[in-house]
């Protein structure tokens, strides 16, 4: 492989790790900032699922169930780790149902209602489709 392109591949890799900073800093504030919030239950059952308000996209939305699972669960790889996660429908909702495999064995499951942003793309990503179809 010629230097150039391994640089440029860093330098692209560079460049989306920092969108996705961004990314992540503006779904901080706009929680901090009461524009996303969790509403609804503890996310023990479907009937008590955490609702994240105010999210416009998936990318947000599974940002802020992570952040959520973070503030609940802070050490992971220590004290807990991620088991599966399902997509559940139910009616005209849909959950997300995510496993957290606590220190000792233990499991437990969180519910998040996601049907306020399922299938909901961000502006970027959309227009990044849109020019991969029109080629």
């Amino acid at each position: 492989m010629k230097p150039g392109k391994n640089n440029n591949r860093l330098e692209k890799l560079s460049k989306e790790s920092g969108a996705a900073h961004k990314q992540q800093m503006k779904c901080r504030y706009n929680l901090e900032h009461g524009i996303y919030k969790y509403e609804g239950g503890k996310g023990a059952s479907i009937d008590d699922a955490i609702i994240i308000k105010g999210v416009s996209n998936e990318r947000d939305g599974i940002f802020l169930e992570h952040e959520y699972i973070a503030n609940l669960f802070p050490k992971k790889g220590i004290d807990w780790k991620r088991g599966g996660q399902d997509l559940i429908y139910a009616g005209d909702k849909r959950y997300d149902r995510i496993q957290i495999k606590l220190l000792g064995g233990k499991t437990r499951e969180l519910f998040f209602d996601i049907t306020g942003f399922y299938g909901m793309l961000d502006a970027n990503l959309s227009k990044k489709l849109k020019d991969i179809l029109k080629a």
